[in-house]
């Protein structure tokens, strides 16, 4: 019985686990990435912005934004909307009126996030401004941020970045921060220059859902100093906890010390070879879901689950029928030794053998008797 008690244990431990992935799986994020090339540069910051992404959620993109989509319905599927840095043209020029309507109406009556990155040009401030009534304001140019770092402030509390073990951020090439001052009495900001003049990560809280202002770009480097857990964060904000996954990045593509000028200048027309050369993009279409192999997981957790529910309910039949079988037969063995018993109690005693007395012998000897002269036999 020890061994089976230990093998039922590990059932219960074994389908505890398969409960709480399935959990994990019914709660994870589904996450848009805005990949269009006539936008945002997809070789570099939305290829990084994108491998980033992918490791704490699932991820799809959209390659080819078009007035109305928005409107249409383009962001239902998803918890996550992620603009990456908008480097070569404005999103905000894209939305009509009713696409800046529906993304407001989709964070707000929803727990749903939309994450922007800081730009040289202050288009993710644009969409912020004219779709919630801000006044956000980014620095002169050059625009990047004159604080070496920038510290975790007490606003994390009840944020998704309360628990995140990263006190400081690095200013890496390139971090485009708003000023403080403009940030609306509502907004979190979580993590600030020494100096409190600069925001470098902001959280809007609107509504059931919230925007997420995070001031790095994502450009070469080799080491993100913290800022992809800002994303993994952000990405993750409308869930009640948040997993983060090392990204370790050597990365793929060369690291200069600093961003060329001609980076900020370049035209959109290259981009269509750059998107077949990124070793993340691979040319993605538009609104195509990446496999991350979560349903045949999902479908292996489930078949083990019920396969190991089955044997332990197999188990335990078996283990009650030898123990019904045991208490029978006890019971019967019980029975047959009350039944001795009894038929001992109710046995009548043999007679014990008497030596016979005097009187008996001499009663048992035949006498003779006169009787008239006459001898006689007489027998008691």
């Amino acid at each position: 019985m020890g061994a089976l008690s230990r093998w039922v244990m590990g059932v219960i431990w074994l389908m505890a686990w398969a409960s709480q992935i399935m959990a994990i799986e019914a709660t994870a994020i589904a996450t848009l990435v805005l990949l269009d090339p006539t936008i945002v540069d997809v070789s570099i910051e939305g290829a990084r912005t994108l491998a980033i992404a992918s490791l704490s959620s699932n991820v799809s993109v959209v390659s080819a934004y078009a007035p109305s989509q928005i409107d249409q319905g383009l962001l239902d599927p998803y918890n996550c909307f992620v603009l990456p840095e908008l480097e070569f043209a404005s999103f905000d020029e894209r939305l009509t009126p009713q696409d800046r309507s529906r993304l407001r109406d989709w964070i707000t009556d929803n727990n749903h996030t939309l994450v922007l990155h800081g730009d040289f040009n202050g288009n993710a401030v644009s969409v912020l401004n004219n779709v919630f009534s801000y006044n956000l304001n980014i620095l002169p140019p050059p625009r990047t941020s004159r604080a070496p770092f920038a510290d975790k402030t007490g606003s994390a509390v009840n944020t998704g970045f309360e628990n995140l073990g990263i006190p400081q951020l690095l200013n890496i090439d390139a971090v485009y921060p708003v000023y403080t001052i403009s940030v609306p009495a509502t907004a979190k900001v979580i993590y600030q220059s020494p100096d409190k003049l600069e925001a470098w990560v902001v959280e809007f809280p609107e509504g059931l859902g919230r925007s997420v202002f995070i001031a790095y770009d994502f450009f070469l480097r080799d080491d993100f100093g913290g800022w992809d857990s800002i994303l993994q964060t952000a990405v993750q904000a409308g869930r009640a906890s948040v997993s983060i996954v090392s990204t370790g990045f050597p990365t793929p593509f060369p690291s200069p010390p600093t961003r060329s000028p001609s980076m900020l200048s370049r035209s959109p027309s290259s981009q269509d070879e750059a998107i077949s050369r990124s070793p993340t993009v691979a040319a993605p279409q538009a609104n195509s879901r990446q496999q991350d192999g979560g349903p045949v997981v999902l479908l292996i957790v489930f078949m083990v689950l019920v396969g190991s529910s089955v044997m332990a309910v197999l188990w335990l039949i078996s283990v009650k029928c030898l123990s019904y079988q045991r208490q029978r037969a006890a019971m019967r063995d019980q029975q047959a030794v009350r039944a001795e018993m009894e038929m001992e109690r109710h046995r009548p005693a043999e007679a014990s053998p008497i030596e016979p007395t005097q009187s008996c012998r001499e009663s048992q000897v035949p006498s003779r008797t006169a009787v008239s002269g006459s001898p006689a036999i007489v027998f008691a």
